[in-house]
C-alpha cells in the first residue's frame, strides 16, 4: 500500500522563542498526520500581518476534522497544551502580550489565540465552521462565548 502524503504545516516563531519550545505542538500535529516545519517569523512584516509570538499555517478544517474524528481526547489536549506553552512565554510587552495566530491555508482566515483563552474556546474551535466567516481576524468573544470576526460584524455579515 502506498504511503499517503502528509500535509505540511508551518509554524513560524518569534526570534524570542527558544528552539524546541514548539516541540509539544509539533508532536500533536504530527500525531494528527501533518508534517510540521518550524521557521523564524519574518523580521519585517507587512500591515496585513498581526503581531504574534507564533504563526501556525495549517489547513484548519482538515486538522479540526481529524481532531474531531480520529484523535483521542488526550491528543487534542496535547495540541492545546502546546499552544498554551508558547503563549506562556514572557511577553516583550507585558502590557500587551502577543498572541499565537492560526492561519487556515485554504481560506487565509486568521484565528487569534490569546494567552488567556478558556477551555471552552478550544472546544468551540473544534466545531468552528469557517464558511460562516468572510474576513478575519477571528477572535474569541468571552462575553458571548463564541468565535467571531469583528470585521464581518462591522460589514453586516
Amino acid at each position: 500500500m502506498a504511503d499517503v502524503p502528509r500535509t505540511p504545516v508551518i509554524v513560524q516563531l518569534d526570534a524570542a522563542v527558544p528552539p524546541g519550545e514548539e516541540a509539544e505542538l509539533r508532536e500533536a500535529l504530527a500525531e494528527a498526520g501533518f508534517d510540521v516545519f518550524a521557521q523564524d517569523l519574518p523580521k519585517v512584516r507587512g500591515a496585513e500581518n498581526l503581531d504574534a509570538i507564533a504563526l501556525l499555517m495549517i489547513p484548519l478544517h482538515a486538522f479540526l476534522t481529524t481532531a474531531g474524528e480520529h484523535l483521542a481526547a488526550d491528543a487534542y489536549a496535547h495540541f492545546k497544551s502546546g499552544i498554551r506553552r508558547l503563549l506562556r512565554r514572557p511577553a516583550k510587552d507585558a502590557a500587551k502580550p502577543a498572541p499565537l495566530i492560526v492561519q487556515d491555508t485554504t481560506t487565509g482566515l486568521k484565528i487569534v489565540m490569546e494567552r488567556d483563552l478558556p477551555d471552552e474556546a478550544y472546544e468551540a474551535l473544534r466545531t468552528l465552521d469557517l464558511t460562516t466567516f468572510r474576513s478575519g481576524p477571528i477572535d474569541w468573544d468571552g462575553g458571548h462565548k463564541r468565535w467571531r470576526s469583528v470585521v464581518d460584524e462591522a460589514d453586516g455579515v
